[in-house]
This record gives C-alpha cells, sequence and structure tokens, in this order.
C-alpha cells in the first residue's frame, strides 16, 4: 500500500507543473558521447526487486517489473523506436507459464502535440479498451503539459451525462523541473456532486548529477512512456524536496534524502518519506538502485 501511495504521489507530482506561456528556447544538455553513464540496472522496493532495466545501443529496450505479490518478474515492457525517439512499446505480462501481449502503445507527433493510442488485449488477443492521451512539448523536448484543458463531455448508465477536465501543467528552470499544477474537475452525477482538485507542487534539487536524465533527456516520449517513473527523471542533478498544496488546504513537504556510490557518484539508496496528507497516513519508502554503464545514444 505504501509503494501504492507512493506512486500515486508521482502520478499527482508528474502532472502538476504550470506551463510557461512563450515556448522555452533552452538547448537540451547532452550526455557526454564517450562517457558510459551509470543507468539504473535493478530497483528495489523495501527491500523487494521490482524493476530491471534492459539496454542495447545505447536505449532502453525492455523494463521488466515484478508486481505485487509475484515472486519474480511477471510483466515487461518493449520499447520501439523509430529515428532513433521512443515511438511505441509493447506490455506482455505472464499468464500460465508464457508471456501474452496486454497493451500496445503507439505515438504520434504533430508540432509541439504528442498523442498517445492505446489498445488493451485479453487472453487469446481479445481486444478489449482503447483509449488515448495527449501532452505539450516544446522545442527544448520539455514536457509542458499532459492531458487537455479543454471540457470533455461523457455520458454512462451509471453516472449520466457529466462534463470533465483534467490536466497537468510544468516549469523549468533551465533543465530542471520547478514546479507543477494539476487541476482536475467533474460536474455533478447522478450519484455525486461536483467536484474539484487542484494542486500545486515546487521542487528543489541538489548540485547532485543524476545521470537517469540523460536517458530521457532528448525523448520527451520515452519521457511519457516511463511516466510512473518520473521522480527519477526531474532533472540532471537529483531531486530533493517537493512542497505540495492543494485547495483542500494541504501543505506538506516531501523530502528525498540519498545514500551515494563513491564509485559511480549515483545514489544507492534513495528514502522518500511524505508526511500525513488529509486521510493518507505518512509514509516512508526506501529504494535501492544498482547501476550498468550505458553510452546513451
Amino acid at each position: 500500500m505504501k509503494k501504492n501511495n507512493f506512486i500515486l504521489l508521482v502520478t499527482i507530482l508528474s502532472i502538476v507543473i504550470a506551463a510557461c506561456s512563450k515556448v522555452d528556447e533552452t538547448t537540451t544538455p547532452e550526455p557526454d558521447p564517450d562517457f558510459a553513464a551509470p543507468l539504473f540496472h535493478t530497483l528495489a522496493t523495501n527491500g523487494v526487486p521490482t524493476d530491471s532495466f534492459v539496454y542495447n545501443g545505447g536505449k532502453l529496450v525492455e523494463l521488466w517489473n515484478r508486481e505485487p505479490g509475484a515472486t519474480s518478474y511477471n510483466l515487461y515492457y518493449e520499447f520501439i523506436y523509430e529515428n532513433n525517439k521512443a515511438a511505441a512499446y509493447n506490455i506482455y505480462i505472464q499468464d500460465g507459464g508464457s508471456f501474452r501481449l496486454k497493451t500496445k502503445a503507439v505515438s504520434k507527433r504533430t508540432g509541439e502535440i504528442v498523442k498517445i493510442y492505446t489498445q488493451h488485449y485479453g487472453p487469446g488477443g481479445t481486444k478489449l479498451l482503447n483509449d488515448s492521451s495527449e501532452a505539450l512539448v516544446n522545442t527544448s523536448n520539455q514536457i509542458l503539459r499532459i492531458g487537455s484543458p479543454d471540457t470533455l463531455r461523457l455520458s454512462n448508465p451509471l453516472m449520466g451525462s457529466y462534463k470533465v477536465v483534467h490536466y497537468q501543467q510544468y516549469t523549468y528552470e533551465q533543465h530542471t523541473l520547478k514546479s507543477s499544477y494539476t487541476h482536475s474537475y467533474r460536474s455533478e452525477t447522478i450519484d455525486f456532486p461536483a467536484s474539484l482538485f487542484t494542486w500545486h507542487i515546487t521542487a528543489t534539487h541538489s548540485n547532485t548529477r543524476n545521470t537517469m536524465y540523460f536517458l530521457i533527456a532528448n525523448d520527451p516520449v520515452l519521457k511519457l512512456f516511463l511516466n510512473k517513473y518520473n521522480i527519477f527523471f526531474t532533472g540532471p542533478t537529483a531531486i530533493t524536496s517537493y512542497y505540495i498544496t492543494n485547495n483542500k488546504d494541504i501543505a506538506v513537504t516531501s523530502t528525498y534524502t540519498y545514500t551515494y556510490n563513491n564509485n559511480n557518484s549515483q545514489w544507492t539508496e534513495m528514502i522518500a518519506y511524505t508526511p500525513v496528507m488529509g486521510d493518507q497516513p505518512a509514509t516512508t519508502t526506501k529504494y535501492t538502485a544498482t547501476y550498468k554503464p550505458v553510452t546513451i545514444k
């Protein structure tokens, strides 16, 4: 449950950054082409192995997950590239003694708008739900917004007809995440009154280099694909805190503290602490990481 709460918070954090009114022309920093950057090889959460990263040709090609309760990795992402940028991914899930396709996602970029189209599958390749999402990206390959400020009109037998507005906006200081803003509105439905939730987040960073950032610095589509890991990609230096407020009188600071490996200057342990937020209890999550050298392409 603590991991789920943290992932929910990370999702909120990755949604919340007020976009600049003009396009940021900042040049994206490049990794040294002759330097093999230490990138995640494995991650563990509270002592339990949860993720394994596979690279080939300087690209992340597979990401294996161990879901809660599983005794081994039981799900993996396969990333597909076009013109040296992430373009699509497939998710495979363990089903019996083998892996089957669970999800296919493809991206399409038109100017500053990136759209991702997702198709989900059941056993035997049966098509289930499909959906889409969009993001606004500037010329520096920074994500300015996820979702749309446009009003969606929805309807179903249980809730009736209603309106929804949901998006997240981001601002940056040079290459580093500075703040975020999340807006989530739903009009009145058959059984529920109208609701509006807004979140503001301000980030602080250390001066310690964060080499994982360079994996996605020039590839916003890959960053969107890796959205649930966003806490590790906030900038070229390590995140140290988030100051979080919302329209329900919450005002707290989440902190991130590190133990570093002297061999590659990257952390081997990160402690993420979030105090009580409303009816959510305080959470402390320990991440441990191993690394492998990768010459990023």
